[in-house]
């Protein structure tokens, strides 16, 4: 898909925003209200759905500036997203490199309806990092439908591991590391402390609004679900200050919306899971 972009199409995203603006302030006030009301009532309420921090996320919302696909320099122009790439264990940020992120990655299939698999073509990353047999480059996919069995086999999905450990991967996950990690490039909008992620909401039909989203001292199903309702805030915020690159951008006469690519036609190319949580494949070099 292709169009072109001109002062009229960004005056119409700029509404689109405005409307998630006001939608984000009030998603954020309910479930604040929710989560304290159950807090309040009962405070073992915080033990429902309570699991260790261990969260994961590869980042997302490029610099079209630093992105240049390779792997090479991924550590480098990952940390210049949006949303910072990381791994979370115990609550801790423990890296923000896509390498290492890469490198901790397995999946097995134990209680999956698929036979295992023997080969172990890729011992190591294009950089020389070592990779498990059950890296997902690794990974034949071998289906064996079977009746579904508890104690055996009784799923199609498999069991994806960083570094061994069960990972949350969702909307929290890239507040979590934004917030630790402070790598945020400077804006007017979005301010990660250490500790937490403030966000300024522009006025709309509502005022101007501060949210303040705390990495929070427990891990369980509220947090999770307060989490997404201040993700939609964090969203609308990064297509808000992506929004006024572009209008700078417009302002300098550079308006394309693509770039010319051609498919490498020798050396070795990878699907890598390198854009959001859900780990869409993306080409690199």
């Amino acid at each position: 898909m292709s169009a072109t972009v001109n002062i009229s199409t960004f005056n119409e995203m700029y509404l689109r925003l405005q409307q998630f603006f006001d939608y984000s302030k009030k998603a954020a006030a309910i479930y604040d209200d929710i989560v304290d009301f159950f807090y309040d009532a009962d405070p073992r309420y915080r033990e429902v759905g309570r699991t260790a921090a261990n969260l994961v996320d590869n980042g997302i919302w490029d610099d079209p500036e630093a992105y240049d696909a390779t792997y090479e320099n991924c550590n480098e122009w990952g940390e210049k997203r949006w949303a910072t790439p990381g791994v979370i264990v115990n609550g801790e940020l423990v890296t923000t490199k896509l390498q290492n992120v890469n490198l901790g990655l397995e999946e097995f299939i134990d209680h999956s309806f698929y036979e295992g698999w023997d080969g172990h073509k890729f011992e190591t990353d294009p950089s020389g990092g070592p990779l498990s047999p059950y890296h997902p480059w690794n990974k034949e996919t071998k289906p064996r439908p079977q009746a579904p069995n508890w104690r055996e086999k009784y799923t199609w999905s498999t069991s994806p591991r960083w570094d061994r450990m069960p990972m949350d991967a969702e909307a929290t996950a890239r507040m979590w590391t934004t917030a630790m990690a402070q790598l945020l490039p400077e804006n007017p909008y979005l301010e990660p402390t250490g500790h937490s992620l403030k966000m300024l909401l522009p006025e709309s039909k509502l005022p101007e609004t501060e949210l303040e989203w705390h990495v929070p001292e427990v891990w369980n199903a509220f947090e999770r679900n307060r989490g997404r309702a201040y993700c939609l805030a964090y969203t609308a915020l990064v297509g808000l200050n992506v929004w006024r690159q572009g209008m700078e951008l417009l302002k300098q006469g550079r308006d394309a919306v693509s770039t010319p690519f051609k498919i490498p036609q020798k050396g070795q190319q990878l699907g890598v899971g390198f854009w959001g949580p859900d780990a869409a494949s993306s080409a690199t070099t």
